[in-house]
C-alpha cells in the first residue's frame, strides 16, 4: 500500500510539471506569434 500510494505521488508531480511545461510553451508560442506580427 506504500508503495502504490508514493506511485500515485510521483505520477501527481509528473502531471503538474507536464502541465507547467505545457503552459510555459503555450505562452512562448503566442509571443512568437505576436512578434513575428509585429515584424511584419
Amino acid at each position: 500500500m506504500s508503495k502504490k500510494k508514493h506511485k500515485k505521488k510521483k505520477s501527481d508531480i509528473n502531471l503538474k510539471t507536464w502541465l507547467v511545461g505545457a503552459i510555459t510553451d503555450l505562452i512562448i508560442g503566442i509571443i512568437l506569434t505576436i512578434i513575428a506580427k509585429l515584424l511584419e
